[in-house]
Formats: structure tokens, C-alpha cells, sequence
């Protein structure tokens, strides 16, 4: 009888010892095989309305891929970032709302840099919400998650994947995987589950690999598929409507829709008009669902290769290549959505402002966000608008 409760005291220490063991190699492999070098853990927290977002209450550190400068996020109850300096806010307290997606969430430079800044130095109580691949779908539902104003103005910015039939986080591909279930009412268990799981996602190597396995294996055959095609001609005003460049490139791949933006929407296919009409319809309904007396400034941005000589490294990447002596407009895109609302176009203010000589003034080489400068002269357009 002592021999048994002996050999199961051991089996328990052996259980133990293993258990600490591959918690160290876990971790150590974690360390030395991280997919990402700069990733920030406790970033990312599912939410309700908007599927993801930043979690509440969190004093984040991340740092710019480009500069390796180190920037301190801080985020309140509401799940939006705010200025230190200034302290938390509550949604009631702002009159402007600047919406979008990665480029309006701007992690890459601090809150005091960004467009925002420009309106509060006037006095204009302003904020930013945004994260990163945020399309119109989590637009609409952010009317739903936070009390605004009356009479607010919404800053709505818009981006050429929101817009894609390929890219997998576009309103069409987000819409077509959750539908109207957001926002959902999850009980206080399922919420906690789901924030364990992104706990041990963004610390455990194994945990990670096995949640990369599993969708690798729930991907979308050929959405954003890889692309052989190095782009060696402009597109722009003067062959817009030219279509036949189409013909020669992987309608399924991301750089098909870049280049269908850049021409008439007569070229689109119609998979690709499908998607853009889908969307604008979840754009009217933000219009409809806004707060009595509120009005919506819909901007169009847009990408470093837009100009020539931005986003430098960032522009040939594993789906796509653009030289830096080579630019591609949205002018197709652009002229769909003014058929149905006042769009800013930000493509032609920027270029005004530049000589194409200069490298990445708007846009860091690498991670193709917008740059300060890009802050500033977008800040002076938001202020003209409302002046």
C-alpha cells in the first residue's frame, strides 16, 4: 500500500517536472521563434460590436517598425486610446469622431502627432476609433456600441480593401463569414473563454502554431493569393479606361483589385462591382443610423503606391509588386463612390504637396502607415472642412 501511494507520489512529480518543462521550452522557443519581433501582447480583445479591437483599460508599448522609436498607447473603459496628458474622455465629451481603420488607429506615432491633434489644438473636442482591418462593418456597428453626440460630425475614412472582393478582411468577406450577428450579447463565460484563448495565443509558441495550422487549413482557397505580376506601367486619369490590362492578371489576387480601382468601373468584374456595391449600401446605412442633426465627411485615402517613391519597401511585397518609379490611382474607385456621396479625395491634396522626388514623406518605407506629415496636412484638411 506505501509502494503504491509512493509510486504515485512520483508519477505526480513526473506529471509536474514534464508539465514545467515544456513550459520553459514553450516560452523559450516562443522567444527565439516569435512570428512577429515588435508584436505586443494584450493588444487585441474580441468585442461584441466590432468582432476585435483594443482591450479596456490597458498602457500598451509598441514600436514603430521603421524608426524602432517606442510608442506608449494608453486606453480607457471605452476601448479607445487617449492623450495622457489629457487624461480619459467619454465619448459625450467629443463632437468630431475620426473613424477608420490601421491608419487612423496609427499606433506608429504618438497620439499628440496624429490628425486629431490638429482639431484639439483649435479647442474642437476630437477623437480617433479605429484598429487595424476595421472596414465599414465595425463603422456601422460603432453607432451601436458607444452613445455620440447630436450634431457630431464624423470624419469616415475610407480605403481601397474595404472595397475588395479579395482581401480577406474587406467589408464583403467580413459580411459574407459573420453576417448580422454582431453585436452579439455573449454571457460573461464565453467572453472570458475567448479572452484566455487570445492569452495563451499570443504567449504560448505551440498554442499560436496550432492556431496558424488550424486557419491555414479554414483559409479561403486563392482569396489573396500570391501574384507573379511586377506592375511596369502607370494607371491613372489618362488610361482609366482602358481595361484590357485586366486580362492578363489572376482575378482573384489583390493587385487584380488595385488595378480595377484605377479604371472605369465598366472594367470591374462582377464579382468585384458586387463587393463595392455591398459596401457603399453598409456606408448609407451609417448615414441613416448617425445621430439627429449629424453629419458624415466621407475621405477617400489613398495607398503609398498611389505616388511614386512612398512606402518604398513596403509596395513589393508576397502579393504584389509595384515599383517605386510607378504609381496606381483609385481615379475608378474614386468616380463609383461619387455617384452616391461627397467623397475627399486625399490622392490629389497629397500630391499637391509633394515633389515626387522626395522618399517616404507620407508613408513609412516598411509599414506603409501614414507619417507625420501625412498627420499634419490631412489635420488642415478636416479643419478646412468644418471651418
Amino acid at each position: 500500500m506505501l509502494s503504491l501511494k509512493k509510486n504515485h507520489i512520483y508519477l505526480a512529480l513526473y506529471v509536474i517536472f514534464i508539465f514545467i518543462l515544456f513550459i520553459l521550452v514553450d516560452q523559450y522557443l516562443n522567444k527565439t521563434f516569435n512570428y512577429e519581433k515588435n508584436r505586443v501582447t494584450g493588444m487585441l480583445c474580441p468585442d461584441n460590436y466590432t468582432i476585435y479591437g483594443y482591450c479596456k483599460e490597458k498602457n500598451l508599448q509598441v514600436k514603430n517598425l521603421d524608426t524602432n522609436e517606442s510608442i506608449n498607447l494608453y486606453i480607457g473603459k471605452n476601448k479607445i486610446e487617449y492623450d495622457l496628458n489629457q487624461g480619459p474622455f467619454k465619448i459625450s465629451n467629443s463632437d468630431f469622431i475620426i473613424i477608420g481603420d490601421s491608419m487612423i488607429q496609427a499606433d506608429e506615432i504618438n497620439i499628440s502627432h496624429r490628425m486629431g491633434q490638429s482639431l484639439r489644438n483649435k479647442g474642437l473636442r476630437s477623437i480617433e476609433i479605429g484598429y487595424s482591418s476595421w472596414n465599414p462593418y465595425q463603422y456601422e456597428r460603432l453607432l451601436d456600441k458607444y452613445n455620440f453626440n447630436e450634431n457630431s460630425t464624423f470624419f469616415i475614412f475610407l480605403f481601397w480593401n474595404d472595397f475588395s472582393s479579395n482581401y480577406n478582411m474587406s467589408y464583403f468577406q467580413t459580411y459574407k463569414k459573420y453576417g448580422d450577428s454582431y453585436p452579439k450579447k455573449n454571457t460573461k463565460i464565453t467572453s472570458k473563454f475567448k479572452i484566455l484563448s487570445i492569452y495563451f495565443i499570443e504567449r504560448s509558441f505551440f498554442i499560436r502554431s496550432l492556431f496558424d495550422i488550424y486557419n491555414n487549413l479554414n483559409a479561403v482557397e486563392g482569396l489573396n493569393k500570391k501574384t507573379k505580376v511586377t506592375i511596369l506601367d502607370n494607371h491613372n486619369k489618362g488610361n482609366h479606361l482602358d481595361c484590357n490590362y485586366l486580362d492578363n492578371m489572376e482575378p482573384n489576387s489583390l493587385i487584380y483589385d488595385i488595378i480595377s480601382f484605377s479604371k472605369d468601373s465598366s472594367c470591374w468584374s462582377e464579382l468585384l462591382n458586387l463587393s463595392v456595391n455591398e459596401t457603399i449600401k453598409s456606408l448609407h446605412r451609417f448615414e441613416e443610423k448617425i445621430p439627429l442633426n449629424s453629419k458624415v465627411f466621407y475621405i477617400l485615402a489613398p495607398a503609398g503606391h498611389a505616388f511614386k517613391n512612398e512606402n518604398t519597401i513596403g509596395r513589393s511585397n508576397e502579393w504584389f509588386s509595384v515599383p517605386s518609379d510607378i504609381s496606381i490611382t483609385q481615379i475608378g474607385l474614386k468616380n463609383r463612390l461619387q455617384k452616391e456621396f461627397k467623397i475627399i479625395d486625399l490622392e490629389d491634396i497629397l500630391k499637391s504637396q509633394k515633389n515626387t522626388d522626395q522618399k517616404d514623406l507620407y508613408y513609412f518605407p516598411k509599414d506603409g502607415h501614414w507619417t507625420k506629415n501625412s498627420h499634419k496636412e490631412i489635420g488642415e484638411v478636416l479643419i478646412n472642412l468644418i471651418e
